[in-house]
């Protein structure tokens, strides 16, 4: 068989797509916590900050009704990432003008909420459009994407707004304008591929039916009403997500997914706090992070989609990203000079994001395609999960044992995730390890 070609300008297209989805993440997750860490505000409180990206856990109960509802002639996915990226576009207008921290904090919710449902739609259509031999860069460019949008959003609006000597909340202006370009060049002009839908028992009972009322002579009215009854219904959709449940070499990924990022969750939550409390510039912070951080990450994500897609490979960038880990606790010890922060920031973002686009291939390559959005949304909001309870209890953690303690088991957590992957061979199918 002739070897599928990559077809990089679509591959662009859904980088762009999700790195709309990676500008709100930016600025609450890099940008808000080192102002109000300035005001005072208490790690306790800054851990709690991921409770604004709770839609994103909404994922999984909304995905079935994604995969089963959409207007024909504007296409199954497109149905739904037309109209939430324009509404997009009008809440961050209303943010950017907003003075109130109350109405910016549920504005942030108000994003996340549209983000998320995005997500579910642009990660089907994802699937629906790549082979097998695209899952790979694909999910690199779904994380480079998603990545460049946390570095604009939290990096270099950030310092674009510190140099200008206005207030960060007009970041908000530029990503309205970046979310309505890549709405009007990428998501307008996307031909979309035909649904692939396999017809149910139910389905064709009713076409058989439809036949019988009414007659040879409507083959138009027939085939409408097979193209509808084949879609999966909302029920069909969750217990789909049920059985996928029960496969056993989807335990071991279960387990892993919610967990492999959680000891860098704590980490990464506190790492920023850590390093105002120690006397750096808040704005240089946000560079680091925002901008070095995602450049180092992104070209993990390209690393880790270049790779050889091998349990071994999957496994040695898994144990190499406890370094950073182990460096962050060493730091609290023995302190660290300007260039070893930003050495342990960078090691941090590129041993993470390599592991990311291999992990989210897995994910992408388990997913059944009749409900891919399902599916996939399920995995990954059972990732969303992890790391957001990884994430409050960092917070708390810090607040009662001290930073040290709470770096020391971060690196603990991710060498226990990593020892999962020597449990149990997954599947053959997946295509990250095999």
């Amino acid at each position: 068989t002739t070897r599928a070609r990559i077809q990089w300008p679509l591959l662009l297209r859904f980088g762009l797509m999700y790195l709309v989805q990676g500008l709100p993440a930016g600025f609450y997750t890099k940008q808000l916590p080192l102002h109000l860490r300035a005001q005072g505000v208490s790690l306790k409180h800054l851990g709690l900050l991921g409770m604004l990206s709770f839609p994103w856990f909404l994922k999984v109960f909304i995905a079935p009704i994604v995969d089963s509802t959409w207007v024909a002639s504007i296409g199954r996915r497109k149905t739904w990432i037309i109209p939430l990226q324009a509404g997009l576009v009008l809440i961050m207008l209303a943010a950017g003008a907003t003075t109130s921290v109350l109405n910016l904090a549920l504005l942030i919710i108000a994003m996340n909420f549209f983000t998320a449902i995005q997500d579910i739609a642009v990660d089907g259509l994802a699937i629906d459009c790549a082979h097998a031999e695209e899952l790979g860069w694909m999910n690199t460019m779904q994380l480079v994407g998603f990545k460049a949008g946390i570095m604009i959003g939290g990096g270099l609006l950030a310092a674009a707004c510190s140099h200008l000597d206005v207030p960060f909340r007009y970041s908000f202006y530029v990503m309205a304008a970046i979310v309505l370009f890549v709405l009007l060049a990428c998501v307008l002009p996307l031909v979309e591929p035909k649904p692939k839908l396999e017809p149910t028992k139910r389905s064709s009972k009713s076409t058989s039916k439809s036949d019988s009322k009414q007659g040879a002579g409507s083959s138009e009215s027939k085939q409408g009403a097979g193209e509808s009854d084949a879609r999966p219904s909302i029920a069909t959709s969750f217990q789909s997500i049920l059985d996928a449940c029960r496969q056993p070499e989807h335990i071991v990924m279960l387990l892993f997914i919610a967990t492999y990022k959680g000891g860098e969750v704590m980490a990464d939550t506190m790492f920023k706090p850590f390093l105002v409390d120690s006397g750096f510039d808040r704005a240089e912070i946000a560079v680091w992070s925002g901008v070095y951080g995602m450049l180092a990450s992104i070209a993990g994500s390209v690393l880790g989609g270049s790779l050889p897609q091998t349990r071994t490979w999957v496994t040695l960038i898994a144990a190499a990203n406890i370094i950073p880990q182990v460096l962050r606790a060493a730091l609290v010890v023995v302190g660290g000079s300007q260039p070893t922060v930003i050495a342990v920031i960078m090691l941090e973002a590129l041993t993470g994001g390599a592991l990311s686009t291999c992990i989210f291939a897995w994910m992408m390559s388990a997913a059944d395609k009749s409900f891919a959005a399902s599916h996939y949304t399920f995995f990954s909001t059972v990732e969303v999960t992890g790391k957001f309870l990884f994430q409050v209890a960092s917070g708390l953690i810090a607040e009662h044992l001290g930073y040290g303690p709470m770096f020391v088991l971060g690196a603990a957590f991710t060498m226990a995730s990593t020892a999962l992957l020597l449990l149990r061979r997954p599947a053959q199918q997946h295509v990250a390890i095999d």
